[in-house]
């Protein structure tokens, strides 16, 4: 593992399960900041989003950037569960929060079988009346053959 002040690279060491975990001391990262996340493809990737923690779980929204700045939805927890309806279908069966984590204030995301289609910017929001970004991260998912050519 490769990890810098904004760039976490995942080797190809364990292809089951790869874990990426931020801790932020002192005060809250900035919004403006862009963790970059390189998984090869296949694993699960842990997408982090730490906020306070609440006897009250917020709803979480996690977006991943489209085309023309549009969003779609990764992952959508409000009322106490997962919100179906919501969710593009190419996330379905792959995204899920850690839900025994949530009154801890772990809203991070996991994502399954990563693939080079799931690579782009992806936010974790809470949308209440103003939607508060908690998280903004890039995610790149390339295959294990071609992990010595990324430049960053």
């Amino acid at each position: 593992i490769y990890y810098s002040q904004t760039i976490l690279c995942l080797s190809c060491m364990n292809p089951m399960l790869t874990l990426a975990l931020v801790l932020f001391t002192g005060s809250a990262a900035s919004v403006d900041t862009v963790l970059k996340i390189v998984a090869t493809a296949g694993e699960t990737v842990l997408l982090p989003c730490i906020t306070t923690a609440s006897n009250d779980v917020p709803p979480v929204e996690w977006t991943k950037q489209g085309t023309h700045s549009s969003s779609v939805i990764a992952f959508l927890y409000r009322d106490g569960c997962e919100t179906f309806e919501m969710k593009d279908p190419v996330f379905r069966y792959k995204t899920n929060l850690i839900m025994h984590e949530l009154h801890h204030g772990n809203l991070s995301m996991l994502m399954s079988n990563v693939q080079p289609n799931d690579s782009g910017i992806y936010q974790c929001v809470i949308p209440n009346k103003k939607k508060q970004v908690i998280t903004t991260l890039e995610l790149w998912t390339i295959s294990c053959e071609h992990l010595g050519e990324v430049i960053f």
